[in-house]
């Protein structure tokens, strides 16, 4: 429910109180949730909990956005693990600022963990496709230039550009093997994971999400001759990534501290 001009104050929002006479309780939380919205830094509490925590409920004694020791955070690479020990208390605002701010010699590729945490916030499936279609607007190579063309940033939900990536790959199955290009077979390799990176997004799989967006970037810049694609895990993520990755993963933090403030993070605060 969305504030308005109140009929008999005048006021908007309503300041008499008689718009909220009869609302029933969900009605009258997601209307204090958005009435906070009216102004920055205004976070609205009932019986002592963050009413945006009520709206999507996070339960009281739930403050971080990870369980340290959880079977999620146990799948991480080792570095995201050290990182989110020694942030635990850090508010989760401050958390991906200071993720997005970091020194590649300090920690090793932060991308897949911002992803993860932007997993924990309510955001529509819309609005990953218009940010992943967004960065690779800045990668100029043929394979990110193949996979952006089938995003459909427009479409509400991922479906749409899930169905665009089997069309893509449908196409090479009557294809000999050894008729495929190098090139070929990078964007068959980053479209099927590209593919596992939407689904993972749309179950909210966030350590699946993480570790194949790390896995896309590296189909980007580097090809291996295997009869199958390699699958995410935390050890080949510590290990195997290409340092060519380094620099695809800096542009993908560059791009996110750009974009934050205008995506607004919505259930950062509850945490």
């Amino acid at each position: 429910m969305q504030p308005t001009l109140c009929l008999k104050c005048g006021d908007f929002p309503c300041t008499c109180g008689e718009q909220y006479k009869n609302l029933e309780e969900y009605q009258y939380n997601e209307l204090l949730k958005n009435l906070a919205k009216l102004k920055d830094d205004v976070t609205i509490y009932r019986h002592g909990q963050d009413i945006v925590s009520i709206v999507n409920n996070i339960p009281k004694e739930k403050t971080a956005l990870f369980e340290i020791g959880s079977l999620e955070v146990a799948s991480m690479p080792k570095d995201w693990k050290v990182f989110l020990q020694a942030n635990e208390k850090v508010c989760a605002r401050t958390l991906i600022d200071k993720l997005t701010k970091w020194n590649i010699d300090e920690f090793t590729f932060p991308s897949g963990l911002i992803l993860a945490i932007m997993l924990k916030c309510n955001f529509s499936e819309n609005v990953y496709a218009r940010l992943l279609k967004d960065w690779m607007r800045g990668c100029n190579d043929d394979v990110t230039l193949m996979i952006r063309s089938l995003i459909d940033e427009k479409a509400a939900y991922l479906k749409t550009s899930i169905d665009n990536i089997d069309s893509f790959l449908l196409g090479f199955n009557s294809v000999p093997a050894q008729s495929l290009g190098t090139i070929d077979k990078m964007r068959i390799n980053a479209a099927i994971v590209f593919k596992n990176l939407l689904l993972d997004i749309q179950a909210y799989r966030a350590s699946a999400a993480s570790m194949n967006l790390m896995l896309f970037m590296s189909t980007i810049v580097s090809y291996t001759e295997k009869q199958n694609i390699i699958t995410y895990t935390s050890d080949w993520c510590d290990h195997e990534l290409d340092n060519a990755v380094i620099y695809i993963d800096e542009s993908f933090r560059n791009f996110v501290d750009k974009d934050k403030t205008e995506m607004n993070f919505p259930l950062l605060t509850a945490y």
